[in-house]
C-alpha cells in the first residue's frame, strides 16, 4: 500500500472506531494499561425531582468526572459538593489515588478549587474570551 492509496473518511462506522480503539488496546497492551473504563453516575433528587447529578468513570486509578450539574434554583445549597464528594468515595472504593475534570472560566472554577482540586493546565480564548480549566485532586 501506498500513500496514494490512502483514504480518509469523515462518516466512521462502530465497526470502523473498533478497528482504531484495538490499535490503542494492542499498544497500551505492552505496558500492561487496558482502557477499560467503568461507569460512575449519580442523581441528586429532592421529592423525586432531579435536582443534579454526576457522570464519569474509573480508570487507571483515576476517576474523570465528564460532568456535574445542578439546577439552578438549587445551586448554593450543597448539592454539587455532595455530589462530588460521593463521586470521591466511591472512586476511593474502586481503588482510585485521584481525581481529575474540566471547567470552564464561565461555569464552575472557584467550586472545584474550593472543593480542594488544583489547576494543572489551561486553554485560553475557549471558547473566545474565555478559558477552559483542567484541575485534579489526588485522593487520602
Amino acid at each position: 500500500m501506498s500513500l496514494a492509496d490512502l483514504v480518509l473518511e469523515e462518516v466512521v462506522s462502530p465497526e470502523e472506531l473498533s478497528a482504531v480503539v484495538s490499535f490503542l488496546d494492542r499498544h497500551n497492551d505492552l505496558v500492561d494499561l487496558r482502557w477499560a473504563p467503568e461507569a460512575l453516575s449519580l442523581t441528586a433528587g429532592i421529592r423525586g425531582v432531579v435536582v443534579g447529578g454526576l457522570s464519569g468513570a474509573t480508570n487507571w486509578d483515576w476517576l474523570y468526572v465528564k460532568l456535574l450539574a445542578v439546577d439552578p434554583l438549587h445551586r448554593g445549597k450543597g448539592i454539587g459538593g455532595q455530589l462530588l464528594r460521593r463521586a470521591e468515595s466511591l472512586a476511593c472504593q474502586r481503588g482510585c489515588i485521584g481525581v481529575h475534570l474540566d471547567t470552564f472560566s464561565f461555569q464552575a472554577l472557584t467550586f472545584y478549587q474550593g472543593c480542594g482540586y488544583e489547576v494543572f493546565g489551561t486553554l485560553p480564548a475557549y471558547p473566545g474570551k474565555h478559558s477552559r480549566y483542567f484541575l485534579y485532586k489526588h485522593l487520602g
